[in-house]
């Protein structure tokens, strides 16, 4: 992975804070991280709050099967929730 930029850094920081606040975003700023990360592919897991369910809010470079497959299987099984105290 090649050393990034404070500018580079700052937009993408910038475009997180974008995503946050305009979910039609989310794509963008997940394509610039695989990017610049040398990513295959990027997600972005939502956790409910109610049940603590997981799904994928967003994802590039992701087969639309294996995110399918993911929101209506595993997300209900997500190693992160292993963790969570």
């Amino acid at each position: 992975m090649s050393s990034i930029t404070p500018r580079r850094l700052s937009e993408l920081i910038h475009a997180l804070y974008a995503a946050a606040e305009n979910s039609d975003l989310w794509s963008g700023f997940l394509e610039a991280l695989a990017d610049k990360v040398e990513s295959h592919m990027t997600v972005l897991v939502a956790i409910a709050r109610d049940d603590e369910t997981g799904s994928a809010s967003a994802a590039v470079r992701v087969d639309p099967e294996a995110v399918r497959l993911y929101n209506e299987s595993w997300g209900e099984q997500d190693v992160v929730d292993q963790f969570r105290s």
